[in-house]
Formats: structure tokens, sequence, C-alpha cells
């Protein structure tokens, strides 16, 4: 006798299990740095605001329409700028900070700060244009009274590299 043919069973082959799939990694733009370019506290002398006068509080002092400036600033390197500094105020006049950039055929660009007797923080941020090269700052007094006064003290520049 012949015995009957015999069928496999077909081989299911084992499951596959496939590698995770990760993605590429994401490497994040970098952040620029933030450096101080100067500060001035102003204890011995009005130090970078050369025209400036210190009271006796070490607190540069600006009275009525007075003005203090710094000398030109190396900002070539940058992409915007932030001024900072504290003040406070008797009497009832803003008080101007203003920049300026080297060359430049404008006048100066200002921004208004509101008196207060408490001592604040005022800060501007400026875009530094591709071609600058050097910038000035100003504190300038709008009043007309020995009244108006303004105290100075703890300014900050920093900026932001290219």
């Amino acid at each position: 006798i012949t015995p009957a043919p015999v069928t496999p069973a077909p081989i299911t082959p084992a499951p596959v299990t496939p590698a995770p799939i990760s993605p590429a990694p994401v490497t994040p733009a970098p952040t620029p740095a933030t450096v101080v370019i100067f500060t001035e506290d102003f204890t011995d002398s009005p130090g970078r605001f050369a025209d400036g006068n210190i009271n006796d509080n070490g607190r540069l002092l600006i009275k009525k329409k007075e003005k203090a400036q710094t000398s030109l600033v190396d900002i070539r390197n940058y992409s915007e700028v932030q001024f900072s500094f504290d003040y406070g105020s008797s009497g009832s006049k803003n008080l101007k900070v203003g920049y300026k950039f080297n060359g430049s055929t404008t006048s100066w660009t200002y921004t208004r700060f509101a008196p207060t007797e408490e001592r604040v923080t005022g800060s501007v941020s400026i875009a530094i244009p591709d071609n600058s090269r050097q910038l000035k700052f100003r504190f300038k007094g709008g009043g007309n009274t020995n009244q108006d006064r303004w105290r100075i003290d703890n300014v900050s520049v920093t900026g932001t590299e290219k």
C-alpha cells in the first residue's frame, strides 16, 4: 500500500517587529549672545557721561534743560542694543533719553520718561542698522524751573550679537 501523499503545513514566518524610526535630531538655531557693552554707576565720577554732574548720593544729576552724553560707543558687532537705567525725579517735566548713530545726518532720537519721585528703571531698545558702527547716548532734561531735576544711576548698555 502506498501511503497517501502528505501535504506539509504552510510555514508562517515569525512576525517581524520593525525597529523604531527615530527622527533626525533637530539642532536648534543658536541663540544670539547678549553681552555687556558698558555699565556706569557714577560712584566717583560721571564716567562715560563726562559732561554730567554727580550729586552727593553718587547719581548723575540733570537739572532743567541740562544734558549729559557719552562719547561714541562701538556697536558694529550687535544687531540690537538695550540701554537701561534707574531714575527718580522732582518736578513735573519728562526726562528725555536719546541716541544718535555716528555720521547720521538726522537729529537725536528721543524717548520720554515720565517724572516720578520713586526710583524706577527705564529702558530703550535700539535696532542697529547694518551699516552702523558707533552710537552715542544722551540724557536731557525737559524742565524750566529749579524743581525740575532727575537723578540717574545704574546705567547698563548691553548688545545682542549678530
